[in-house]
């Protein structure tokens, strides 16, 4: 019998009733930054382990090796 889907550790789900008052803020700051000549960039929303962990290792060696 196939595993039903989990979402990743850390995220969440987001209700509609939740999603209608992100939409809200998301859209007021949007068009906050727009009036001011802001543009929009879109990053990725996760990494890959092997990426996040070389940088997270290169951080904590980085402030080991000051002290």
């Amino acid at each position: 019998m196939a595993q039903k889907p989990t979402i990743p550790k850390g995220t969440r789900d987001f209700s509609p009733v939740e999603m209608a008052k992100r939409n809200f803020i998301f859209d007021t700051i949007k068009s906050v930054f727009l009036k001011y000549g802001y543009q929009a960039i879109e990053t990725p929303a996760m990494e890959n382990l092997s990426t996040s962990w070389e940088n997270m290792v290169r951080k904590e060696i980085s402030f080991f090796l000051r002290y």
